[in-house]
């Protein structure tokens, strides 16, 4: 299987097949540009999600997947990149919100491990 058996992606009502342009790098002249054909759909990937849940759909992100499966299932043309898949669909269920890390635990002043105190 294309995505290491999560056999529950068929059942998503949606698939998005988020593909980056891996030519793009050699267009831009930015220091970052070697990357930027996988920062941009995920990105957009991200306003996705936003968009979905807003709307009261489920979403999830699918990142195991066998990119070469992919492109051949889909004929996706060799020079494009699979960079993720997202399911979006009604949710099956409702968990409650897992814990998060303290403010001071993910952001940080000055450098890394000086907690950013606003």
């Amino acid at each position: 299987m294309a995505a290491s058996n999560q056999k529950f992606i068929s059942d998503a009502e949606v698939v998005v097949v988020a593909l980056g342009d891996s030519k793009a790098r050699a267009r831009i002249s930015l220091a970052s540009s070697r990357i930027m054909y996988l920062q941009e759909p995920m990105i957009a990937v991200d306003h996705m999600v936003l968009v979905a849940v807003a709307l009261g759909y489920g979403t999830r992100w699918i990142g195991a997947f066998n990119e070469k499966e992919v492109k051949r299932i889909l004929r996706i043309p060799e020079d494009l990149r699979v960079v993720v898949l997202l399911l979006i669909g009604a949710s099956d269920e409702n968990p409650p919100a897992r814990p998060r890390k303290a403010f001071g635990q993910i952001f940080f002043e000055e450098f890394y491990g000086n907690p950013l105190k606003l």
